[in-house]
């Protein structure tokens, strides 16, 4: 999966390619790869429902996401006790970006 941000060529996670590539299969799925297959990720925090972990090559320093570990490929999949949790971990990791001296100009939840 890649995405591009103004023009540059940052990929986010792992390039992936062909038809066969669903957001409902979890052999394709990048997240899955990493916590079904074991792929290498630069882990930063994780509990038992959600992980957090640097992307491969950020667009800027502290640049991570929160994923949920079991394969939810849309929004709406989520539960809304995940979906809190989710929100309070990417919360105390902001103030934790915030409070480590880095120098961010924002946090951005997508």
């Amino acid at each position: 999966m890649a995405s591009r941000n103004a023009g540059s060529e940052a990929t986010y996670f792992v390039e992936y390619s062909g038809d066969s590539m669903t957001k409902e299969d979890p052999s394709n799925c990048p997240f899955c790869g990493i916590f079904e297959r074991g792929e290498p990720v630069s882990m930063v925090w994780e509990d038992d429902q959600v992980a957090v972990f640097v992307v491969l090559k950020p667009v800027n320093l502290g640049n991570v996401v929160v994923v949920p570990k079991r394969h939810l490929p849309y929004f709406a999949d989520l539960d809304d006790e995940l979906a809190t949790h989710i929100m309070l971990v990417a919360k105390r990791v902001a103030a934790s970006i915030r409070e480590c001296g880095l120098q961010c100009e924002g946090i951005n939840l997508f």
